[in-house]
């Protein structure tokens, strides 16, 4: 699709606002541990070890931004990652980060056997 045309859609916008709901050490504890697939607020609290109403203010970020969505079951809210491709593009991050130590450590290895 021609980049102007993304643009007029607000694309560049759209993905900005994803990165941002990303660009948090809660969230992507979050969505790791969403990938197991549905999980209510209440499961998640032990699991990052914070108040109630700061892991919901957190989920609706990611469920502004639509990275999750939510229903209600009961008296639980529940939550699911809305497309997995999220975790492609985390697992592409974590990838070129490893491979980034890795060329680090090389070049750390060759100056020691000098």
């Amino acid at each position: 699709m021609d980049k102007r045309v993304l643009d007029n859609l607000g694309w560049l916008q759209k993905r900005l606002n994803v990165c941002k709901a990303v660009a948090n050490s809660t969230r992507l504890h979050i969505l790791d541990l969403l990938r197991d697939g549905e999980k209510c607020v209440c499961e998640l609290l032990p699991l990052l070890d914070m108040e109630q109403s700061n892991v919901s203010q957190h989920l609706n970020i990611l469920r502004n931004a639509g990275i999750v969505t939510s229903r209600k079951q009961g008296q639980h809210v529940l939550y699911k990652v809305r497309n997995e491709k999220i975790f492609d593009v985390m697992d592409a991050l974590d990838s070129m980060l490893v491979s980034e130590l890795e060329e680090a450590s090389e070049l750390l290895k060759s100056r020691g056997d000098r």
